[in-house]
């Protein structure tokens, strides 16, 4: 995964860096399913999981975005991003990586659309105007005149790619790595299948474990496969990466106390709909093949790794350890 993650990491920092952040505030205002449309779509490539959307999602919710992109957000955002996309075509090939996004995508518009339906009326605000003189510019302010230099920029994609974000999300891809080890140490090859043949049997199983704790987007990769190669099937696979980072008991407690119990319910039931749902399409209509990892190349390549791959994967620890020891440092 290294050498893709890298990569991943620094298309996420162009991201950071080059999209406005009022491109995402723009489009989420209204109850309609072109505000849907919109949350879902902008959410998918940005490079926020659970931990990091959580807060972004509710920003958007006081600053004006409707519930329903409110909610669409929060759902499309954590399950992918372009770092996560490009390592879950190197870890679980082709099909896995197109299929991410898509479900994302379609989940997000869903869960949306569910909430402009069901949501409690809104109390009209008060409409008033102020007219207060306009701050003048300075190189801080962000506006269009403070136009960062170029090198400027390129340092700050670089410290977003390989300092800042692998900050927020370093220790769950060793959390997944160290989970995706132990699963395949621990249980049996044929663990799953001697359980049951049966994919609702997996989905449900799959279903439980993962809506309660917590994964990112990219630490999920590594646990998927991991079950995968000990019998589960595809459309289990695919519940946990979907609701794996989706949700979680503390982003739970904290939807609750911020938009309410409906909203909250909402937004739980459109995961697990669209979870089980794509499970079963990909288990029961889609060919099996497809989401096989048995043929990759990588699946039997065992030790025979390149210099590129060891280099890549020094760097990735490199930098995972540096942000930790810079986050230690900011703290003391």
């Amino acid at each position: 995964m290294a050498p893709y993650l890298l990569v991943g990491f620094l298309l996420a920092g162009i991201m950071h860096v080059l999209v406005p952040k009022t491109m995402v505030q723009r489009y989420m205002g209204n109850n309609t399913f072109s505000s849907v449309l919109y949350a879902s779509l902008l959410g998918i490539p940005l490079p926020l999981c659970s931990c990091g959307v959580l807060p972004t999602g509710i920003a958007f919710r006081k600053q004006g975005a409707s519930p329903g992109a409110t909610v669409s957000f929060l759902i499309s955002t954590p399950q992918t991003g372009i770092d996560s996309m490009i390592a879950t075509y190197s870890l679980l090939g082709l099909p896995y990586a197109i299929a991410r996004p898509i479900i994302a995508f379609v989940s997000g518009i869903g869960g949306g659309m569910l909430t402009n339906i069901f949501r409690e009326p809104e109390k009209p605000k008060p409409q008033f105007t102020l007219n207060l003189p306009k701050p003048p510019c300075d190189k801080n302010c962000g506006c269009e005149q403070s136009i960062p230099k170029k090198q400027t920029k390129i340092r700050a994609i670089f410290q977003y790619a390989y300092i800042d974000f692998i900050q927020d999300i370093g220790k769950w891809i060793l959390i997944g790595l160290v989970l995706a080890t132990a699963v395949a140490l621990a249980i049996p090859d044929d663990f799953f299948t001697s359980i049951s043949t049966n994919p609702l049997v997996h989905i449900a199983f799959v279903l439980l474990l993962s809506v309660p704790i917590y994964t990112c987007a990219t630490g999920s990769i590594p646990v998927a496969a991991a079950l995968l190669l000990k019998g589960i099937s595809p459309g289990a696979a695919l519940v946990f990466l979907m609701a794996g980072p989706a949700t979680s008991i503390a982003s739970i407690t904290v939807l609750l106390q911020t938009v309410g119990k409906r909203i909250t319910l909402l937004y739980v039931l459109s995961i697990v709909i669209a979870a089980v749902s794509f499970g079963l399409l990909i288990d029961f209509v889609l060919p099996q093949h497809w989401f096989s990892i048995e043929q990759l190349p990588h699946i039997h390549a065992h030790n025979e790794f390149s210099w590129f791959e060891y280099a890549s994967t020094a760097i990735l620890f490199a930098s995972i350890a540096f942000s930790f020891i810079r986050k230690k440092m900011s703290k003391s």
